[in-house]
């Protein structure tokens, strides 16, 4: 017999706790009326904490066929609050991860950035886009200088 209350209410829930979770589910499945006020509450109040934990613990991305995948139980590094290439503060944050085995591998990076990223990771080259856009934009400034 464990030596005290507290000793005893742990090993009893650890032999429990499957039965002990299904009961409180069930509870508050039945009671889901009166505890959803507490429950709207409870996000408004801690907005802030909650928003930094689901940054840091779940993922938003694709598959390889365009579906919506959200992937929970991350750990991903910190948010920042600026991007990390262009050091851009007071914007959306986006995190882009490269390794699909493992999400947590990863950087925080503004819109701009991140499309970018996204180009340079799909094999896109860059430099041939840049050439292709100079030499769009002179003959668009010709051709309206001749109108």
């Amino acid at each position: 017999m464990p030596s005290n209350k507290r000793e005893y209410s742990q090993r009893y829930y650890q032999e429990h706790k499957e039965e002990l979770k299904k009961t409180a589910r069930d509870w508050h499945w039945q009671h889901r009326e009166e505890c959803l006020p507490k429950m709207r509450e409870y996000a408004r109040n801690h907005k802030a904490e909650n928003q930094k934990s689901q940054r840091r613990t779940s993922l938003c991305t694709r598959d390889e066929n365009g579906n919506v995948l959200v992937i929970t139980g991350l750990n991903k590094q910190p948010h920042l609050g600026y991007c990390e290439l262009c050091k851009a503060e007071n914007v959306r944050l986006n995190y882009h991860h490269w390794d699909d085995g493992d999400y947590n591998k990863g950087i925080w990076l503004c819109h701009k950035c991140h499309i970018l990223v996204e180009m340079i990771d799909s094999g896109i080259s860059i430099e041939g886009l840049i050439e292709k856009y100079k030499g769009l934009k002179c003959k668009i400034e010709v051709e309206f200088i001749t109108l």
